[in-house]
Formats: C-alpha cells, sequence, structure tokens
C-alpha cells in the first residue's frame, strides 16, 4: 500500500510540474517581442555609427570630440 500512495504523490507532482512548465511556456510564447526588434533596429545601427564614427572622423572634427565626450571608455580600445 505505501508503493500506491508513492506512486500516486509523484504522479501528482508530476502533473504539477506540466503544469507549471506549460503556464511558463504559455507566457513565454505570448510576451512582446518589442525588446528584440529594439535592440536589433535601434540600438545596434546607433552603436554601429558611433564607433564607426569614432574610428573614421578625423581627430579634430566635433563630432570626434562628441564621442569623447559621452563614451570615455573608448579611450583605452587600441584603435580610437
Amino acid at each position: 500500500m505505501n508503493l500506491t500512495v508513492a506512486v500516486k504523490q509523484k504522479n501528482e507532482q508530476l502533473q504539477l510540474q506540466g503544469a507549471e512548465l506549460q503556464r511558463q511556456l504559455h507566457a513565454r510564447l505570448t510576451a512582446p517581442t518589442f525588446s528584440a526588434f529594439f535592440i536589433t533596429f535601434g540600438v545596434a545601427p546607433l552603436l554601429t555609427g558611433v564607433v564607426a564614427g569614432t574610428i573614421f572622423a578625423p581627430k579634430d572634427s566635433l563630432s570626434h570630440k562628441l564621442c569623447r565626450a559621452a563614451f570615455p571608455g573608448l579611450r583605452l580600445w587600441p584603435f580610437s
């Protein structure tokens, strides 16, 4: 009799885990995808432009000075 009680408890536990996994999967699939879209088409081109501007701009230009002021960490990179 102990074995049947243990099997029933394990079965209930697995059913609860399955229901929780289904709930999490549904929440993940219905989540808005705006963040990935924003990163891909908003942040990435902006950062690419800033890096390209600091690399290819003349050293005495205003854009180079503004990038240096906005992103002081770029001074540590070997190409800037």
